[in-house]
């Protein structure tokens, strides 16, 4: 097994700490704050660990015997192997939407062409379910093509449905767009998504909290939800019976702070019953067109400011790249590598400051627009 770098081995205690059973993000974070650092934790004795408020003896046995960490070692080469990308929830890269909630995930993997992706400036979660009408359909289409003139990242679960029609529609129109995974990232489920997640994979991610080998199991899909609201500025629910994921998914949003829209339906309609209500219940806003969005989330004030300060952030070689892109909309990394003459490792750091800035986006194919 090839030797671990000093960050991979502060990250082989975390994964560990992390898969202890009954020791939720929650529980892990309070004791990180109490005891230290996740090795430290781990090499707590059982009479020290006992005494700390949560604990009981059944999870403080459980930290106890947990001092094997061959298991935590496999999962981060097999995670170099396949090019994914563990992230600390301590780590700068981290979902700073994702890290403002309490139960936030200790370790986050994400596979893709753009971790940038994980902070975007603007993230509109799409859910609902998954046996949806030729209406969802075409309101997911109408969005997609309003929301490809407002730089957002498109979010959702790669389910059945919605969830496919999102992101099908958000490739289609040129919107970046992830998935969030209720399995380890070895797999794709459903497996009939396996060609949709690749080309999610050329201009976004796919996003776990789950260990890489870990498989579908029904208790991960509420965690997954939980993710996707964490993520986003605003959910956008369509068409939901009153009981189901998306349901779950709203009311983690509501929990979170974070802005929720609902699409209305004909009422009897039972795949209207969960939309309705939450309008109904003041639980969601109603949502008509994506200029609703951009209106409560005051998107058009934020547009305007960052365009006054945009060169004030950018260095001289930033600053070309820019002006590429803003010449030629939808262009490609080559094209810009050949005319900037910037080598393509050191113009991969300069797209990506550009993208962390919240100036750029990518695009399906290794091309890229403004924000």
């Amino acid at each position: 097994m090839s030797k671990l770098s000093n960050n991979e081995e502060e990250l082989k205690y975390l994964i560990t700490l992390n898969n202890i059973p009954l020791v939720g993000p929650k529980l892990a974070k309070q004791l990180l704050k109490t005891i230290g650092a996740p090795k430290q934790i781990l090499n707590t004795p059982f009479s020290s660990l006992i005494k700390i408020k949560n604990i009981g003896p059944k999870i403080a046995a459980n930290i106890s015997k947990n001092q094997n960490y061959s298991k935590a070692e496999k999962e981060i080469i097999e995670c170099q192997k396949n090019h994914i990308i563990c992230l600390s929830y301590q780590n700068d890269n981290y979902p700073h939407r994702l890290k403002q909630i309490p139960d936030s995930p200790l370790v986050l993997y994400s596979k893709g062409e753009s971790i940038s992706s994980l902070n975007a400036s603007r993230i509109i979660s799409i859910v609902g379910t998954r046996t949806p009408t030729m209406y969802a359909e075409e309101v997911i289409s109408d969005l997609c093509k309003e929301l490809s003139q407002m730089g957002v990242l498109v979010l959702s679960g790669l389910a059945y449905g919605v969830d496919t029609i999102a992101h099908k529609q958000a490739l289609k129109n040129n919107i970046a767009t992830a998935a969030v995974l209720g399995n380890g990232l070895k797999y794709i489920y459903p497996q009939s998504n396996h060609q949709l997640a690749s080309k999610i994979l050329n201009s976004g991610l796919l996003i776990s909290e789950l260990g890489f080998d870990k498989k579908v199991e029904r208790e991960h899909f509420p965690m997954r939800n939980r993710i996707i609201a964490g993520m986003s500025d605003a959910v956008i629910v369509i068409q939901s019976k009153k009981i189901g994921g998306s349901m779950i998914t709203a009311e983690f949003a509501n929990q979170y702070h974070r802005d929720v829209f609902a699409i209305p339906g004909r009422l009897k309609d039972p795949l209207a019953e969960g939309t309705n209500f939450l309008i109904k219940s003041h639980r969601a806003s109603l949502l008509t067109s994506a200029s609703d969005i951009a209106y409560l989330l005051s998107w058009d004030k934020i547009k305007t400011a960052t365009q006054k300060r945009l060169f004030l952030d950018l260095e001289p070689e930033e600053e070309i790249i820019y002006k590429l892109i803003k010449e030629r909309s939808n262009i490609s990394i080559d094209l810009i590598s050949k005319m900037s003459g910037f080598h393509s490792s050191k113009l991969s750091g300069l797209i990506l400051n550009l993208e962390f800035k919240g100036i750029i986006r990518p695009l399906p194919g290794k091309r890229f627009t403004l924000i």
